[in-house]
């Protein structure tokens, strides 16, 4: 392998701290390192399968309602059975244009309220989060997301 410093193997290592095999595969496949692949713009590169897929997967979240109050949005949801550490809560403009997470510390209870909700349509969007500790790093895994219905 003379004087090549870099494997294949490489562009899997963001598996290991949580990312998913689509964005390993998107990696590798923009890679601009002759020596890693000579044939780079030359050949088909593919994913086949799901491109979500992670390393250590988690419970998805269940599903989740919203009740607009006086007080601010209730989002209530049925605590998923597994191993996890908490949920995040992220607001979506309808369009998809903005995502901003609600939430500055793991939800562990199976109900929040969002006073700080802008006028506007939206749904809001609930993940199961898990603290993966490992020998060389930590780092958050996601669940798979439950989504609302429509606010307004």
């Amino acid at each position: 392998m003379g004087g090549n410093s870099h494997s294949s193997c490489e562009y899997l290592h963001p598996l290991a701290t949580g990312q998913t095999i689509g964005y390993c595969a998107k990696y590798s496949m923009n890679a601009n390192i002759s020596s890693f692949n000579g044939a780079q713009g030359k050949i088909h590169v593919a994913l086949l399968g799901d491109p979500t897929l992670t390393l250590r997967p988690i419970v998805p979240a269940n599903e989740i309602s919203a009740t607009e109050t006086m007080q601010g949005i209730v989002l209530n949801w049925e605590v998923s059975e597994g191993d996890f550490d908490g949920y995040n809560i992220y607001r979506l403009s309808v369009d998809g244009s903005e995502s901003i997470k609600v939430n500055s510390e793991l939800i562990t209870e199976n109900s929040y309220v969002d006073i700080s909700a802008p006028t506007g349509k939206f749904v809001y969007q609930l993940r199961t989060v898990k603290l993966e500790n490992l020998a060389n790093n930590s780092y958050f895994t996601l669940g798979h997301s439950a989504t609302s219905n429509e606010v307004n």
